[in-house]
């Protein structure tokens, strides 16, 4: 049986599939970044809304805050990644030359933005910690 040629739009949507499925979520040696990610931040807010302390709601706030923007970079550097070996496979000289190319695209200036931003935000925690009583 001979199959026809398929249109390039049919191979990219199953690439994506391949690449979305290719994300190792149930091994022991790596997990899904995302899946990480929530999973701290219902343990952090669990852990707040059990001891309800004097300014739980101040550190619940904030934790959302660092948990919204994580998700953010989290997002905006899968779908570059998926911009660069999935989109842009065929570029000249290979995808690798395409994301040097693409360095100051606004997807990764975005999520490497918010990913200062948490590190300004966690670092400010750390040294503000000391001065608050939680």
């Amino acid at each position: 049986m001979v199959r026809a040629n398929r249109p390039c739009c049919y191979l990219r949507w199953r690439d994506r599939i391949r690449f979305v499925r290719s994300v190792p979520i149930n091994r022991s040696d790596f997990h899904s970044p995302l899946g990480v990610h929530i999973s701290v931040y219902l343990t952090c807010s669990y852990y707040l809304l059990k001891s309800r302390t004097r300014r739980f709601q101040t550190w619940l706030i904030f934790v959302f805050l660092l948990f919204a923007l994580g998700t953010v970079n989290i997002c905006f550097n899968m779908r570059f990644g998926q911009m660069v070996w999935i989109d842009n496979r065929e570029y000249p000289g290979g995808p690798y030359a395409y994301l040097v190319q693409q360095e100051g695209n606004t997807l990764l200036t975005a999520g490497d933005a918010e990913s200062i931003l948490v590190s300004f935000l966690t670092d400010g925690l750390l040294v503000g910690g000391n001065h608050y009583d939680p």
